[in-house]
């Protein structure tokens, strides 16, 4: 069970240690911290989480 645990890091290793990614993060939670609506901002960011993780499954596939 660790064995796949590791494996799963491993393949999200490429994206967490990016500076370029890391950067670009942070400027989209710099920006959404000026939305004033609560509700709207958690709408916001877990819309982009779903999208990051769609697009971070597509990558390590391919």
């Amino acid at each position: 069970m660790f064995r796949m645990y590791e494996n799963e890091f491993c393949k999200r290793k490429w994206k967490e240690e990016s500076v370029e990614y890391l950067r670009e993060l942070q400027r989209f939670f710099d920006v959404v911290e000026n939305v004033k609506d609560e509700k709207l901002k958690m709408r916001i960011i877990y819309q982009m989480l779903k999208c990051d993780e769609v697009l971070t499954k597509l990558a390590e596939k391919y």
